[in-house]
């Protein structure tokens, strides 16, 4: 038997390097061995988070609370399952635990931004978020949330001197659409030609682009996608050999038995989300629905493989596939959003109501959202007549949303996003 501290670097070597699956065999190993070591039953919980078994990772946080009543880690971690999902005042209770062990660590503070956030009061997270920047003015992750906070509240420009402060996800393309929001083109302009030539391009200046150019009738100067409705790729799966009425079933009845954790979201009325990445689960179905997708991915960038736009000529060399599952209810809807981190995303619609002759159910996707400046103009729209067994593909940058339905039937869909390394 090795000694725990090289065996626990190596946990965090799989960690880092996204092998969620083999983490969790060497992980439960490395407790067999070390059943004390309260930071390799951290990491093990961090895994489980991962692999979307949330369930698991609070029986491992509750046990080390349990164990370790002082390790605020602990009490950290479970918070951010719970915020997760959507169970926000079990996160505040955990993150409030945390900060009475420690108060000197800026993530439960960041974490309490979060939940408030999900409550919908701004300005109580406000005040977690510049505790955490007191704790570490360095903490990028802080500054993009307390910009993000600003921006959501309409102070654009306070919003803009925090995302100045960080280089986190996608802080500077966030920039770019306070500038929007505050209809100080120039400044758009200025930091959209900045984005426009970086090697590695986003969705969100993406959609920025496309709709600074249908509203002001000029060229989309940012090299991704100018015209997406033009990219979206829709057809069904039932003729496919891995694909039929009986995988569908196989489907449902999995996610029944199965049943993913599910956390709220804001942008669905009457829906839920499964927390965590899908395609992380070594179970023969999602396997099976990952060779789907992976070939489904292929067959778009084979089908636009003589186009020049960026979502094609510059496809990442390396990414990973997202997915989740989205149940709607009756009279519910997901609103129009895009995907700021993936590349292309898409949804294979394992049960649709369907109401012959109406829209109901059906997906459209266009150019406008997110309450961006529209000048009274109409932006191009389109409705995708998805049926039960159907797949559609598009670049991320695209706006989509569901037509809310009346029949008493669950919609269901399995989610992805294409995102790159």
């Amino acid at each position: 038997m090795t000694n725990s501290k090289s065996r626990y670097q190596d946990l965090i070597s799989h960690y880092q390097s996204g092998k969620y699956e083999l983490l969790r065999k060497k992980a439960l190993e490395f407790i067999k061995d070390f059943p004390d070591h309260y930071d390799g039953l951290l990491i093990l919980g961090i895994c489980y988070r991962q692999l979307g078994e949330n369930h698991k990772a609070i029986e491992i946080y509750r046990d080390l609370i349990d164990r370790f009543p002082n390790f605020s880690a602990a009490y950290t971690n479970l918070a951010n399952i719970f915020l997760d999902m959507g169970e926000l005042d079990d996160s505040i209770e955990y993150y409030r635990k945390s900060i009475k062990i420690k108060d000197n660590d800026c993530n439960p503070f960041d974490g309490l931004g979060l939940a408030y956030t999900g409550k919908g009061n701004l300005e109580k997270a406000c005040e977690y978020y510049k505790k955490a920047v007191e704790i570490n003015p360095s903490f990028e992750r802080a500054h993009l949330n307390l910009g993000d906070n600003y921006r959501k509240r309409g102070m654009y420009k306070d919003a803009i001197k925090h995302y100045e402060l960080t280089n986190y996800k996608l802080s500077k393309s966030h920039k770019l659409e306070c500038h929007y929001h505050l209809n100080e083109i120039d400044g758009f302009y200025e930091e959209l030609n900045k984005l426009a030539k970086q090697d590695k391009l986003n969705s969100l200046a993406a959609c920025l682009s496309t709709h600074a150019s249908q509203r002001f009738d000029v060229e989309n100067i940012y090299p991704f996608c100018k015209n997406p409705i033009d990219f979206v790729y829709h057809e069904s799966l039932l003729n496919e050999d891995d694909f039929d009425e009986d995988f569908i079933a196989n489907f449902l009845e999995y996610i029944s038995i199965n049943k993913p954790d599910f956390m709220s979201q804001n942008l669905l009325k009457k829906g839920l989300q499964s927390a965590g990445n899908l395609f992380l689960r070594d179970d023969m179905v999602i396997r099976k629905l990952k060779k789907i997708v992976n070939k489904k991915v292929n067959d778009y960038k084979a089908q636009y493989s003589g186009s020049e736009e960026g979502v094609i000529k510059r496809w990442p060399m390396n990414y990973d596939l997202y997915g989740w599952v989205i149940e709607i209810e009756k009279e519910g809807n997901l609103d129009p959003h895009i995907h700021k981190e993936g590349w292309i995303s898409g949804s294979i619609y394992m049960n649709l109501p369907e109401n012959e002759g109406t829209d109901e159910g059906k997906l459209k996707v266009g150019l406008h959202g997110a309450n961006y400046p529209d000048d009274g103009k109409i932006y191009k729209n389109k409705i995708i007549p998805i049926r039960t067994g159907d797949i559609v593909i598009f670049p991320s940058s695209l706006f989509h949303e569901t037509i809310p339905f009346k029949i008493s039937e669950k919609r269901v869909s399995f989610a992805f996003d294409l995102m790159p390394k």
